[in-house]
């Protein structure tokens, strides 16, 4: 039996957010919303810059993407990812920035090696609205953002059907 995120399945959702942030409205999973203070929600959190990471083999199907760099505001170190392999996703590979939001984040080294991107009509793309999906075709094979305080270099790139 196969076991982690995405496996399995529970009737209920436990969500902690601050006490004056907007509440969110999804049909599923049932969510079980409670709110605490921004120091509580803060508590026992500690912030790890990623360094030396390596991930092989990344498979997406009909999802957002297979692979997502967005640092937010937190500066990483060298992470290397390769075989990512993408049907019918959003967005093969995103490498997202947005320093006006506070999205200023980096990774000093970054590389994704060998990638097959096939394009397909059941991608999870996003609405606009936070948090709100809708299914139909593929955005992009590779998705990159002119804001992006850093660079991902990619070698062995495959789009197809886009």
């Amino acid at each position: 039996m196969a076991t982690g995120p995405g496996c399995w399945s529970t009737f209920e959702v436990w969500l902690a957010i601050g006490e004056k942030d907007w509440l969110p409205r999804v049909d599923y999973p049932p969510l079980r919303i409670v709110r605490f203070s921004t120091r509580t929600l803060a508590d026992g959190v500690d912030q790890h810059d990623l360094d030396g990471v390596e991930a092989h083999g990344i498979t997406c199907r009909n999802g957002h993407a297979a692979v997502s760099f967005s640092p937010h505001d937190q500066n990483n170190g060298q992470v290397h990812v390769y075989d990512v392999n993408a049907v019918s996703c959003s967005e093969g590979v995103r490498v997202a920035g947005n320093p006006g939001t506070g999205d200023g984040g980096t990774f000093a080294n970054a590389t994704v090696t060998g990638a097959t991107i096939v394009s397909g009509l059941f991608a999870q793309n996003p609405t606009g609205a936070l948090g709100a999906w809708r299914i139909g075709a593929s955005d992009d094979c590779l998705s990159i953002s002119s804001t992006a305080a850093y660079k991902v270099t990619m070698s062995g790139i495959s789009c197809q059907g886009f």
